[in-house]
């Protein structure tokens, strides 16, 4: 790493350090506000400066990797994660397995939105909830049955960030403030098939991603099942940046949950 480049690394850390001593100040930054969502009239969660879709859009039944699908987040009117789902893959990829929407209720009374969805092999119905609360939004997967064996350690819910619109720029996990990859970074490890499959680059319970900038702060949390951060650049040219976290074997009813916010510059 050249110097250059090290004292920019370390110029990042040091920004997001102080940026989080002066929001532990105070409960309210001078410079962002952490909106509040509401349902609007088109059936998706909105505040100035945030957008958040539930499947608003459908797989286009060719490439599960297209990103316009699932959970779509717009940041001050750019889209910076998309894919938020179920999925089969550490990092999916252009021919992998997708789910299929053949069900959409919106709960306007109670602030929810419900995705019912299926994988035809293995057979798996699930749904996907997304309601508003605590000024976000919370993300569970709800199964009637346990997970089928063939998908434990496998099925994992995921929300994938474009990586163009953070390279250069921090994540935390856990406290823990790394810098975004300029290219494909992370161990991998080769399966039986020859396939490869990509290590997490990061573990834990709290995530946030771009914390130094409001217009593009968004957080992650996930109460009990861990949350686990991939470099999918590292599987393909076209990956994106993947947060997922497995669904639990053994459980039926809500079997995992988590909650986004996002932070919004003030106008």
């Amino acid at each position: 790493m050249t110097i250059g480049r090290r004292l920019g690394v370390a110029s990042s850390v040091i920004g997001v350090a102080l940026c989080l001593l002066l929001s532990a100040c105070s409960n309210k930054s001078a410079r962002s506000d952490w909106t509040q969502l509401v349902l609007n009239d088109s059936n998706y969660f909105e505040a100035p400066g945030l957008n958040v879709m539930v499947f608003s859009h459908s797989y286009d039944g060719l490439f599960d990797d297209s990103k316009m699908a699932g959970i779509e987040i717009v940041h001050h009117g750019l889209c910076m994660a998309r894919n938020g789902d179920v999925h089969l893959n550490t990092a999916p990829g252009q021919w992998d397995l997708h789910s299929k929407l053949f069900e959409k209720k919106v709960e306007r009374k109670n602030n929810l939105i419900i995705a019912q969805l299926k994988y035809d092999n293995p057979h798996f119905i699930y749904q996907i909830q997304a309601r508003l609360g605590d000024g976000g939004i919370y993300v569970s997967v709800w199964t009637d049955q346990p997970i089928p064996d063939e998908l434990k350690g496998i099925a994992s819910l995921d929300i994938e960030f474009a990586p163009m619109l953070y390279v250069g720029h921090t994540y935390i996990m856990d406290g823990k403030v790394r810098e975004i990859p300029h290219s494909p970074h992370g161990e991998m490890i080769i399966r039986k098939t020859d396939a490869s499959k990509p290590l997490p680059i990061a573990t834990g319970k709290k995530f946030d991603i771009n914390p130094d900038d409001a217009e593009r702060h968004i957080t992650g949390s996930s109460a009990e099942q861990k949350l686990l951060f991939y470099d999918g650049w590292s599987k393909a040219q076209n990956g994106w940046l993947v947060l997922r976290s497995l669904l639990p074997a053994g459980k039926s009813g809500k079997i995992l949950e988590w909650f986004i916010s996002g932070e919004t510059k003030k106008s």
